[in-house]
């Protein structure tokens, strides 16, 4: 999977204008200049898909050139635990407590098991 490495000056890119969220994909990177920027900004960073309520369309959007194929399962379980420590990663960054919450959680449910 091809990866978008975001640097500050292209952040306006990727946000809409008078928008307060960028919302990250898999595929998208954020350098340490551009995370600073769009706090500088004001812009909140979410590790997610756009609500379908703030898309203009609901079909996948692809970059030009770019062709979609099916994932296999592999792929696709792949790309969710891509997903899941970009979170984390992004709570480590951020939030302290979220990442204690979400420890106990995990921890709990293991003991259960």
């Amino acid at each position: 999977m091809k990866k978008t490495l975001i640097g500050s000056s292209r952040v306006d890119e990727f946000i809409k204008e008078g928008e307060k969220t960028l919302y990250m994909d898999k595929t998208m990177i954020l350098t340490s200049g551009a995370k600073d920027t769009l706090r500088d900004r004001g812009v909140a960073i979410v590790y997610g898909p756009r609500p379908v309520a703030e898309t203009e369309e609901t079909a996948p959007v692809s970059c030009p050139g770019e062709t979609q194929e099916p994932e296999s399962p592999q792929e696709k379980q792949e790309e969710s635990i891509d997903s899941l420590m970009e979170t984390f990663l992004a709570l480590l960054e951020s939030d302290p407590e979220a990442i204690q919450e979400i420890s106990r959680i995990v921890l709990t449910k293991l003991e259960e098991d």
